[in-house]
């Protein structure tokens, strides 16, 4: 995520040991602050490693209960499975006031919290944030994390930086389309970054959508900088009907 790539970055820029950087996870459903896990330049230590493909949140605090579970088939999933964070615990709110209906998404019967996030467990017990849910491409029935390919695309050395949306279509509900910003001076060939991605995932997350070269002003983000994807899809759309008139 670009969030985390930024911390590194500045981590970089001190001596070892003169800056502490944390990765915080919380929602006010849960008090705030759920979980954290300190940003180190390198580590050998899981609970402090990070990963290209999201965010290192660390362990669940002992008060707190956590699983992963399929977003469609609420079947609680193994660790390394992406799939939505739920919580139980003593810091967990028991519900919205005066609104059922919000309850009844947010809260099953058995008290658990349904988060949104898409993350999944390592087999030591941290946990991995990669986005939200509601973000995820669906494509002929398949969930496409556009997290996922961002972090393929940053791997190329031509890329500075990119956006992964999905493109609505009549038939096979969205196409997968990145959006990329090359580096400065650097000749892009699209086809090339095509090739390198899908060559590293499954035919069923191929980037039917295309992609595409913009400049860096291009991609809308948060002041966290998180990408604005439904303002982004619009710029995109705009731009092609434009062309295509």
């Amino acid at each position: 995520m670009m969030i985390q790539s930024i911390m590194l970055d500045l981590l970089d820029k001190f001596p070892d040991n003169a800056l502490h950087i944390y990765n915080i996870y919380g929602i006010t459903e849960a008090s705030s602050i759920v979980c954290c896990s300190k940003v180190q330049k390198e580590s050998t230590n899981n609970d402090e490693k990070h990963t290209d493909d999201g965010q290192m949140i660390g362990k669940m605090p002992t008060y707190v209960q956590a699983k992963i579970i399929h977003p469609i088939t609420s079947q609680v999933l193994p660790d390394g499975s992406p799939g939505e964070l739920c919580l139980k615990g003593a810091t967990v709110f028991l519900g919205y006031l005066n609104n059922p209906e919000a309850n009844k998404d947010s809260i099953d019967e058995e008290g658990w919290l349904h988060t949104g996030d898409l993350c999944f467990r390592n087999p030591d017990g941290t946990f991995i944030l990669l986005g939200r849910i509601k973000e995820l491409i669906k494509y002929q029935g398949n969930q496409i994390s556009p997290y996922e390919l961002e972090s393929l695309f940053r791997n190329h050395p031509d890329v500075e930086d990119v956006a992964v949306i999905g493109i609505p279509h009549k038939i096979f509900g969205e196409l997968p389309a990145a959006m990329v910003v090359p580096k400065v001076n650097v000749r892009v060939v699209v086809e090339d970054l095509q090739r390198f991605v899908e060559a590293q995932i499954n035919p069923t997350k191929w980037l039917r959508g295309g992609v595409y070269l913009y400049d860096q002003e291009f991609i809308p983000r948060t002041a966290s900088g998180k990408v604005k994807r439904k303002e982004l899809l619009r710029k995109h759309v705009k731009i092609h009907e434009l062309q295509n008139n």
